[in-house]
Parts: structure tokens; sequence; C-alpha cells
């Protein structure tokens, strides 16, 4: 009796030994997969971080080739440097595809344009036309660049980096959108320069209506989205606008950050003349409105080979606008803007310079707009 019992615990004992055996080779088994797994995603995304880490190098590499193509005023470039043209043909030997160059100041956007003949290419091609997930600031290939385009429309990745169009959600920043520098937009061409004025940024759930190129009621998509924008620029539009649209995705692939900006050389509801009077003793002078609202005259002052007062404004009153106004030299002038019918007197009150005399001149208005 006492064998048989003896007998039947040495067999439970081994029942046990095999259960927990099984079960200890059963967890080692999991570990053993969990640890595959592990090590397979971290070799996955080590790999990923090393091409996004790649690719970014390269479009950083491609910009810099790019920004080589940059004549600047000054020679050299600097925080406050101007550029004095862009070099296209250079641009050109390196994509033939190039027809614009486009900065956003307040951003990291200084890139060369391209286009062909569809929107997917530059998705997935950079500016060397090699292939690249982060792809090139590209142009709509509705675009035509013969000065028909209503909306000239420019794509770019939304980049983690920064890089293509990954700082244009700055614009809806207000440290952004208060600071009058970045409300112009350089875009050349090989025709020159041309100035945008921006005047609608706004984020939106993907659609196809902003990306309008031809329009059976063109003040009514103008109206639209200008009345989209998170603020009123003053900006008064009018159907002979031509308009620059920037677009990217947000952080949800399901949004747009859009930007919309005027030709200032066409279609606002101000005086759109150049006038000039010359002068015996003092060089030639231009003076320049860019667009004017019911409370705001934006203009610019040149004096040749002197200097440059570029987008100074000043807030009107009964048809008067007083300015005080300081250019990047430190120079300072101050006066009235009168506007009345067809007239507009430019009247210098004070001046710090010798080169720029004080009194008033009188233009006859070479526009069939009315500011008013």
């Amino acid at each position: 009796m006492r064998r048989i019992n003896n007998s039947h615990r040495n067999k439970n004992k081994i029942r046990l030994s095999s259960k927990y055996y099984n079960k200890f080779v059963k967890q080692n088994r999991i570990f053993t997969i969990l640890q595959i797994v592990f090590l397979i995603s971290f070799i996955i995304s080590l790999t990923q971080i090393i091409k996004w880490c790649k690719l970014n190098e390269h479009t950083e590499e491609e910009k810099r080739l790019a920004n080589s193509a940059i004549v600047y005023e000054t020679g050299n470039k600097n925080a406050n440097s101007k550029y004095s043209s862009i070099d296209f043909k250079k641009l050109k030997e390196k994509n033939d595809d190039t027809v614009a160059w486009i900065r956003v100041n307040g951003t990291n956007i200084e890139y060369p344009i391209v286009k062909t003949n569809n929107n997917d290419y530059y998705l997935y091609h950079s500016f060397d036309k090699t292939k690249s997930n982060a792809g090139w600031v590209f142009m709509d290939y509705r675009n035509k660049l013969d000065g028909t385009d209503k909306n000239i429309i420019i794509y770019g990745h939304n980049r983690k980096d920064g890089s293509i169009f990954g700082s244009l959600k700055n614009i809806l920043k207000e440290t952004w959108y208060d600071e009058k520098d970045n409300l112009e937009i350089e875009f050349w061409t090989e025709n020159g320069k041309e100035k945008y004025q921006v005047f609608s940024i706004y984020e939106i759930e993907n659609e196809d209506y902003y990306l309008s190129t031809t329009f059976d009621n063109y003040d009514e998509y103008l109206n639209k989205i200008k009345n989209r924008s998170i603020k009123d620029f003053g900006i008064n539009l009018s159907n002979e606008s031509n308009i620059l649209t920037l677009s990217t995705c947000s952080s949800s692939n399901k949004r747009r950050i859009v930007l919309h900006a005027v030709d200032t050389q066409t279609g606002l509801s101000a005086y759109k003349s150049i006038w000039q009077y010359p002068d015996s003793t003092y060089p030639e002078k231009e003076f320049r409105v860019n667009n004017i609202s019911d409370s705001k005259v934006n203009f610019d002052f040149i004096v040749e080979g002197i200097t440059t007062f570029e987008n100074a404004s000043a807030n009107i009153t009964k048809n008067i606008a007083k300015f005080d106004i300081k250019n990047e030299g430190d120079w300072n002038i101050k006066g009235t803007i009168t506007f009345n019918d067809n007239k507009v007197v430019f009247d210098i009150t004070e001046s710090s310079s010798e080169n720029i005399p004080t009194g008033s001149t009188t233009f006859t208005v070479k526009s069939n707009k009315s500011a008013f």
C-alpha cells in the first residue's frame, strides 16, 4: 500500500513538473517572439529614420545649390538682403522645368518653382528629378504664366523639418500676420520680379474650390476666399485682380493650410499707375500708390539712385493721408497725400535729406479706377 502511494506521488510530481515545464516553454516562446517583433520594429524604425535624415539632407543640398542662383543687391546674403535678380539660366541647367522663384518672409519658403504636365510628379521627385518623398515646390500644371492666369497655384509638402512648405503653418500665427514685411510675397519669373500682397489666410477641410483656375463668377470666388481669412487685411479686390495661392497639408492630411495674395500690379480697387515728376536740380522721383481703401493707403516713394521708401502706409481721414516714414537708411520724411477726384497731391512738409526737398506735387491719375 505504501509503495502504491509513493508511486502515485511520483506520478503526480512528474505531471506537475511536466505542466510547469510546458508553461515555462510556452512563456519563453512568447517572450522570444516579442523580442523578435521588437527587434524587427526597431530595425524598420531605424531604417526609416536614416532614410528620413538622408532625404532631409538631400532636400537641403538641393536648396543650397538652387540658392546659388540668387543675386543679392549687396553681393552677399545677410538677414536683410534683398534680391537683385534670379539667374534662371543657371536653374534651368539643373532642371529645365523651372518656371519661377518664390520667397515668403517669416517662413523658410525660398525656393525655385517647377512645373510639368501633371500635379503628381513633383509630389515624389526632388529638384534634380530624383525620387523623393519630400517632393519639391511646384506650380499647378493648368497655369500658363502667359499673363492670362487669374489664379497661380503653388503646392508643396508640409515637411516636419520645416523644408518645402513645412513652415507655411507660420502664416496662421498672429506674430506672423501682424508683421507688415511678411505680407508681401516675392514672386520671380524670367520676366522679372512681381509683388503679391497677402489678403487671405486660413485652414480648411480638403477641397478643390480654392484651387480653381477658371471661373464662372470670379467676383463671387474672390469674395468667398477673402471672407474665409482669419484676419481682415483691408485689401479690396476687383474682377481684374490676379492672385497667387499657396497650399499645403496641415498636420492632418484631411485639412489644408492656404494663403492667397493679390498681384499689386493688377486689379486692386485703387490707383495703380506710376506718377513721375522730373526736377532739374534733384534726381527723378517716383510716387506709386500700391493699394488704397477707405481708411489706408499703401505707397512707394523712390528717388532714383538715392533712396527708396517701400511699402509705406498712412491712415486716411476725409481723403487726406498724413505720413511720417523712415527707410532702411533712417531717412525721414513727413507730409500728406490728398486724394481729389482724378488728382493726387503729394506734399512733403519735412525732410531729413537735402536730396528730398519739401514741397508739393500734383499728379493726374492715369487710371480709369476711382479710389473711393
